[in-house]
């Protein structure tokens, strides 16, 4: 079955209040209200493809290969499982992507998140952009920006934050920043106004400093972040008494280091801190997050004494009755977390890749054939 939500056609003449002032005055507006599949308070379309504008009056989700069109407004959030392409793309809330984005000119309001590469000439971005590459001429960003390889900018680099890089920075024109972390290499050939740090340069930082829970990370220098991520493992085998707070301060630290064995360490014990509260895994989601730990969390995390039942004995227990949990979706951010997990831990699932994702996207009523389509599976 089709998944349609209400579909208005007009001329952006009618100047309506919501389109975007960039808008082109002779392009066809499709319009899209609310729709009869949603998920909490977004709505839920099959991706497509057409040479008009599209407005987005609600929060939607879509799903499918591919949304493009000539020029892409949204009101409030988008989230696009797939690939995102048009002229122009105006977001007010915050832009999920899990593909990747090629554009001219992208202007989000908030937070921007691409799984792939975002190419576009030019990048506004109000809050913090998450991606595994970047290629424009031109970008703007009043948050930090979290690259998990290059960034490569022709003409000007703008925020009044931190850049992190997991490989490098390319480019050439004016580079200004508060600071520039990368991995392996800083080579920008212009005008640079900022501090940078490179990790691979052979510096030995040094810093006494730690982040406590009610730090404000976004306050520590460039200099002090790096200083603390090449002082991880040292806090960790240091001290084999570690209280439970002590614990989740190591894996805040863990985390800040963006390196890829590390990444959201932080979120991932807390999470697991939470569930060993439970007498049981009894959701499917549940069962997701403590394979992914006990995955990719170090073995001090697992075998902590708190914790450690939920992987020697919750989750045995669970794996038993692995065709009894039910798949129940609360956020897009869990349906998310969840295609990752099922993605990148295969071989330690006890269930095969195609029943989950059909669990998972039968919660909020999309056809399996999309999703296999989706994933580019024959």
């Amino acid at each position: 079955m089709e998944i349609l939500p209400t579909e208005i056609s007009l001329s952006v003449d009618s100047n309506e209040e919501a389109v975007s002032e960039n808008l082109l005055s002779n392009a066809e507006l499709k319009q899209f209200d609310k729709s009869d599949k949603q998920i909490g308070n977004e709505n839920v379309i099959e991706a497509f493809e057409c040479s008009d504008s599209v407005l987005f009056n609600e929060s939607y989700i879509v799903v499918g290969d591919r949304l493009s069109a000539k020029i892409i407004t949204a009101s409030y959030n988008l989230t696009i499982f797939g690939d995102l392409n048009a002229d122009e793309i105006f977001v007010k809330g915050n832009l999920f992507v899990t593909g990747s984005i090629t554009c001219n000119k992208l202007h989000c309001f908030k937070v921007v998140s691409c799984q792939k590469e975002i190419e576009s000439t030019f990048i506004d971005v109000g809050y913090d952009i998450f991606a595994e590459s970047i290629v424009c001429d031109e970008l703007k960003c009043d948050g930090n920006i979290f690259v998990r390889t290059t960034v490569n900018v022709d003409n000007r680099f703008d925020s009044p934050n931190v850049l992190f890089a997991g490989e490098g920075v390319v480019g050439g024109g004016n580079f200004i920043a508060n600071g520039a972390v990368t991995k392996e290499y800083f080579e920008f050939d212009g005008n640079v106004s900022s501090r940078i740090v490179e990790l691979d340069d052979g510096t030995d930082y040094q810093s006494n400093d730690v982040i406590r829970r009610d730090e404000n990370i976004d306050d520590k220098k460039p200099e002090e972040l790096i200083s603390i991520a090449k002082k991880k493992l040292d806090s960790l085998y240091s001290n084999p008494d570690l209280t439970e707070n002590e614990m989740v301060n190591i894996s805040e630290i863990l985390s800040i280091s963006e390196l890829e064995c590390y990444k959201n360490i932080d979120e991932l014990f807390n999470e697991i801190i939470n569930i060993s509260y439970q007498d049981r895994i009894d959701d499917l989601y549940t069962y997701l997050k403590v394979v992914y730990a006990k995955k990719y969390l170090p073995k001090e995390f697992i075998e902590y004494e708190t914790v450690s039942h939920v992987f020697a004995k919750l989750l045995v227990e669970a794996e038993k009755d692995i065709n009894e949990l039910n798949y129940i979706s609360t956020s897009i951010v869990d349906i998310a977390k969840s295609i990752y997990i099922i993605e990148h831990c295969k071989p330690e699932l006890k269930y095969s890749q195609d029943e989950l994702y059909d669990k998972v996207f039968s919660s909020i009523g999309i056809r399996y054939n999309t999703v296999l389509r989706m994933l580019k599976k024959d």
